[in-house]
């Protein structure tokens, strides 16, 4: 047995084309690299039980197939071979590489490393394996001393060898023991087993001897330790008498006063004696080695025989020197004339050189490991035609042949007319050639015309007929139109197979001599020369037409016309074909040995009447078709019988029609004919709590070959009150599956939470296999409670007044809630379908919390809690509020001035904020300030829309704002659209405006330049004041050297003021600074000198 863990890795496999391109890229690797997505990183089992590993890689170049390589340790590569497997997958954008452990021993375990080699770079990651001791569930051979008996260990069953083997026993026990463990020399491994104490007595030298006997699978590591008295001694390892030296498969090694021997990986020759020498003193373990079980590689296929026919059997085991043995229906088959068997190495030959009747039946091959059987069918000989004839039209006095083959040579049969047997004559001549039969009718008269057939004898008479038809063509030359004249009315149907021949033969006669035309379904018939051929030859024509094909079915038409009149004859030919495949086969009503088979009828019939369906059969591994019914079925259905349980088998079908065999139909889908297991026992309830209900049951007591593939458990919810619900109210169509998947088949218990509290459950329960569902087994009603109590709200006295909450801030109700089983707790708010979308209810055990982390003005209203307890439920209401400020007041108007005093009205605001408005706010400010200008309180807090704003300044224009509040705060302005204008009495000043005159003057300083004595780091600014017009054009120098427009000098002139600022002053900027006015009229210079010091002592300090 194997156990596999998810995640591995491939390397060889190819992804399809359009796999490829449909793989996801979004996650790819920019590099292309192999990443490792999943890893177990460990994994267990026990020592000698299969165990595999799968790593998962992912996100690399699909085209790029990484390489991977399985390491041990830290540098010890593993390859394949027995006791490693490996293997890659590919998926769409993923690839698995798995490593199987093959019967892992304990020194196996230990840190592997498994690294992927991408076109860029190198991946590794690292995963631990644990062997544990052996499991005694496995099957193993244990040879122990007690009693002096070999007990042979395998599941759980022992066997006494040496009780079984008395002298009294029948010689025919030893030989199936020693067939079905394998052991070749049973007598002398018996003998070896009582001589152990003789070769073990007790001794001075060794405190710990060697087991008497030791028993090893091949490949295992053979492990023999001692334990000497005085660690000094030296000791010498034997097998069957030779001294073992040890070399890389044997170890001789001592530690302290332990010696061990260790055989690496032990095979068949290990099967001896070994004992340990010290001194006289020897310590013996007598060590079986025992062959792994011989397996059958490829078993028996079934056959299917005529009788007398040879039967021959082949299969292949996995031993050369393996034993086997041949049974007919469960009896051992003995080698006669009749039955030989043959071993040429690990193939074996079973044949049957003249199959009979008798020898049907099944045929199984057996090994102390495996076994295989096929069935052979023996049929009677059945004469089939294997090439017929077909309705033949000749022309009277010529000469007509039927002729067809059949399957055998000595077959017997008749020719019959119309019925009534045909006897040779001087006219009509019967021939037998070989396969061959044929009858020749010679001048063909009126009375040969009729049906024949041809009569195989037997239990059941095979037949085949076609018919002869005679026409005699006559053309009456009148002077009148010509005519054509038939002897008789004649059948206008041919019937012919394809690639069949077709011929007619016309004479014609007329004055003047008539044109021939041949017309194809009303259309003028074109011929090619070489399959379709028209003849004239005087006073006669002819149409032969050469393999015939479906195409050619129609109606022919000859014409023959002249001057005097036209005359036609017309014939329906008829052209079949074998029938097309039948729809693929569809199986239902499967058991163990039979099932029903149904198909479609093939959509291409061959134009003509089917004789049946043959029906056949193959094992899924064979390659030969069974025919399983002897006579053709009419019907579209078969059952089909004599199906072994446990194997695989395909169906197919193929239609027969007058023609011959057509083509099978597609193979019907893999069945196998198994029968599920008996009833699930002991079906019963377990623990029990308000969510979740346990079941318990034990295994069918008839579980089949099928075995139990797993567990399907279905419940269905009952009407009624808790506990009280009755078992006759359940509905066929109201079970569903209690859980998503099967139960595996060691599962005896399941608990089945998330469950409707208080409802009353109703469960039943199947195994399911390969063949189906078994019996149900039902337990309940079932009320999913521990216990039941009243439900009950304790509303807190806070909550049972109105609840306010400031807008953005979190509600927080914390309702106490009684009530058992484990109530149902639903949240609703009044008016609304369902409470906000942000609301989260959290239940625990005796209350329920509604939380809103930020509340929303839509938040608010009241909100009802219920609790449903079964069919009782209760409910409170808690009232929310959520305010917020007021929206602006609506319509501020300046209503009236009057002097120095302004009157001003409103409209409260559409929205209070959900709670009382307080008051107003008034301000104002001057429309000289702009509109940025500051607000000034009028009033703080007005109770009504309207006020009076005194004492304004006259001459000043104002306007005003007004803020509801209430206890949450300020709302948003509404500002008046007019300005209050307060007036005041006007007066009227004439001003003199003299008369201008326009007058130039060259530039005159007015101020001096002032001096300055500055200290280094610091900012100066020199300045003076100018008049001029036109204005001057102003010119710094220092030290007569004119100023750099740069960033540390800043110059200005505006409005007759010369500045010059001196940026972060240096003390090389001491000197004369010289400032120059100068416009079309003149110049004026004005200097000043500036000086820049080192700060002085006191003032760094």
């Amino acid at each position: 047995m194997s156990e596999e863990i998810a995640v591995e890795a491939p390397v060889e496999s190819e992804v399809p084309p359009a796999e490829v391109e449909s793989a996801p890229a979004d996650d790819r690797d920019p590099n292309g690299t192999w990443r490792i997505i999943e890893n177990p990183k460990k994994i267990q089992t026990s020592e000698g039980k299969d165990v595999s590993i799968t790593i998962v890689l992912g996100k690399g170049e699909i085209l790029n197939k990484p390489r991977v390589v399985w390491i041990k340790g830290k540098w010890n590569e593993i390859t394949k071979g027995d006791r490693y497997n490996m293997e890659t997958s590919q998926s769409i954008g993923k690839i698995e590489a798995k490593m199987t452990f093959k019967a892992p021993k304990m020194s196996d375990s230990g840190l592997y490393s498994i690294r992927i080699f991408s076109r860029t770079e190198k991946v590794e990651d690292t995963f631990n394996l644990q062997v544990g001791p052996f499991d005694g569930n496995q099957k193993k051979i244990v040879i122990g001393k007690a009693r002096k008996s070999v007990q042979i260990e395998q599941e759980n069953m022992d066997v006494d060898f040496r009780a079984r083997l008395k002298k009294s026993a029948a010689p025919r026990d030893h030989e199936k023991i020693s067939f079905k463990y394998g052991i070749s020399d049973l007598r002398g491994m018996l003998r070896r087993f009582a001589d152990t104490k003789k070769n073990n007595k007790k001794g001075n030298i060794f405190a710990m001897r060697l087991n008497d006997t030791a028993a090893y699978q091949v490949g295992d590591k053979i492990v023999l330790e001692c334990t000497l008295v005085n660690e000094t001694h030296s000791v010498r390892w034997f097998q069957n008498g030779r001294e073992i030296t040890s070399n890389k498969r044997v170890q001789c090694s001592a530690k302290g006063a332990v010696r061990t021997c260790t055989i690496d990986s032990c095979a068949i020759t290990d099967d001896s004696s070994i004992y340990c020498l010290c001194g006289d003193e020897r310590t013996q373990c007598e060590v079986f080695v025992c062959a792994p079980p011989v397996t059958i590689v490829s078993g028996f296929e079934d056959l299917a025989v005529t009788d007398g026919e040879e039967a021959v059997f082949h299969a292949t085991i996995s031993a050369e020197n393996g034993r086997y043995k041949i049974l007919k229906d469960g009896i051992e088959l003995q080698r006669t004339e009749l039955v030989r068997m043959k071993k040429q190495g690990c193939e074996v030959t079973l044949t049957l050189p003249a199959a009979n009747l008798d020898d049907a039946g099944f045929y199984q091959i057996q090994t102390n490991g495996d076994e295989s059987f096929a069935e052979l069918l023996v049929e009677k000989k059945i004469v089939e035609f294997k090439s017929g004839f077909t309705d033949c039209k000749v022309n009277f006095n010529e000469s007509a042949e039927f002729k067809c083959e059949v399957s055998e040579r000595d077959a017997v049969g008749k020719w019959f007319k119309d019925g009534k047997e045909v006897e040779a004559s001087d006219r009509i001549e019967i021939r037998d050639i070989g396969c061959i039969r044929k009858i020749i009718i010679n001048n063909v008269q009126p009375e040969d015309q009729g049906e024949y057939e041809y009569r195989v004898d037997g239990k059941k008479p095979v037949k085949m007929s076609a018919c002869l038809e005679a026409v005699e063509v006559v053309i009456e030359k009148k002077k009148e139109a010509p005519k054509l004249f038939l002897s008789q009315s004649a059948s206008k149907e041919i019937t012919v197979k394809v690639g069949g021949v077709v011929s007619f033969d016309f004479g014609i006669t007329g004055d003047p001599k008539p044109k021939v035309e041949w017309l194809f379904n009303g259309d003028p018939l074109s011929e090619d020369g070489k399959r379709m051929q028209i003849v004239e030859d005087g006073d006669k024509t002819s149409l032969k037409i050469n393999s015939a094909k479906r195409s050619d079915t129609g109606l022919y038409c000859i014409r023959v016309t002249s001057e005097a009149g036209e005359d036609n004859h017309e014939m329906l030919i008829k052209v079949i074909d074998l029938p097309g495949p039948p729809g693929k086969p569809v199986i239902s009503d499967l058991n163990d040995e039979s099932c029903r088979v149904d198909w479609t009828p093939p959509l291409d019939d061959g134009d003509c009447a089917s004789r049946g369906y043959i029906v056949e059969r193959k094992k899924i591994k064979a390659q030969r078709w069974i025919r399983l019914n002897g006579e053709f079925t009419n019907y579209h259905n078969y059952l089909v019988r004599r199906l072994v349980d446990g194997n695989t088998y395909q169906v197919r079908i193929t239609a027969v029609n007058e023609c011959g065999t057509g083509l099978p139909s597609e193979p019907s889908d893999a069945f196998t004919p198994i029968a599920p297991t008996s009833e699930v026992t002991s079906f019963r309830l377990g623990r029990l709590t308000d969510t979740s209900i346990e079941l318990n049951w034990r295994q069918p007591a008839d579980v089949g070959a099928a075995g139990v593939g797993g567990y399907l458990i279905q419940q269905q919810i009952l009407p009624g009150q808790m506990g009280k619900a009755k078992a006759e109210d359940a509905r066929e169509d109201a079970w569903v599956d209690a859980k998503d998947k099967l139960l595996s088949a060691q599962t005896i218990t399941i608990n089945l939470d998330a469950l409707d509290t208080g409802k009353n459950y109703y469960f039943r329960i199947c195994t399911v296999n390969a063949a189906g569902k078994s019996k149900w087994v039902h337990v309940g009603p079932i009320c999913c409670a521990e216990s039941i109590e009243d439900p009950q709200i304790v509303l807190p006295r806070a909550l049972k007044k109105r609840v306010t909450v400031p807008v953005g801030q979190k509600i927080h109700l914390n309702v106490p809630i009684q009530g058992k089983p484990k109530p149902a707790i639903i949240w609703n708010k009044i008016n609304m379908v369902e409470i906000p979308s942000l609301a989260t209810v959290r239940n625990a055990d005796g209350s329920s919390i509604l939380h809103i982390r930020e509340s929303e003005r839509s938040d608010s209203g009241i909100y009802l809690v219920t609790v449903k307890v079964g069919d009782n439920e209760v409910s409170a209401r808690i009232d929310v509020a959520v305010v917020d400020v007021p929206s602006k007041v609506i319509k501020p108007t300046i209503k009236e001035i009057i002097g120095t005093a302004v009157c001003l009205e409103w409209k409260a605001p559409k929205d209070d904020g959900n709670t009382e408005i307080i008051g107003y706010t008034v301000e104002k400010r001057t429309k000289r300030h702009g509109a940025d200008g500051d607000w000034y309180i009028c009033h703080d807090k007005v109770r009504h829309k309207q006020c009076q704003v005194q004492d304004l300044i006259v001459g000043n224009e104002y306007q005003f704002r007004i803020r509801a509040f209430n206890e949450v705060g300020i709302g948003p302005e509404a500002i008046t659209k007019n300005f209050a204008n307060i007036t005041k009495e006007a007066l009227t000043f004439n001003r003199f405006l003299p008369e201008h005159k326009e007058r130039f003057y060259a530039p005159e300083f007015t101020t001096i330049l002032n001096k300055r004595n500055l200290v280094v780091g610091f900012n100066a600014m020199l300045h003076c004041a100018v008049k001029a017009l036109p204005p001057a054009k102003i010119t710094w120098f220092k030290n007569k050297m004119p100023l750099p427009d740069v960033g540390k000098y800043i110059q200005k002139d505006e409005i007759g003021v010369v500045q010059l600022e001196l940026m972060r002053a240096k003390t090389s900027d001491t000197g004369t600074y010289t400032v120059v006015a100068e416009n079309c009229h003149g110049k004026a210079t004005l200097e000043s000198y500036v000086i820049v010091r080192e700060p002085s002592e006191r003032l760094h300090e």
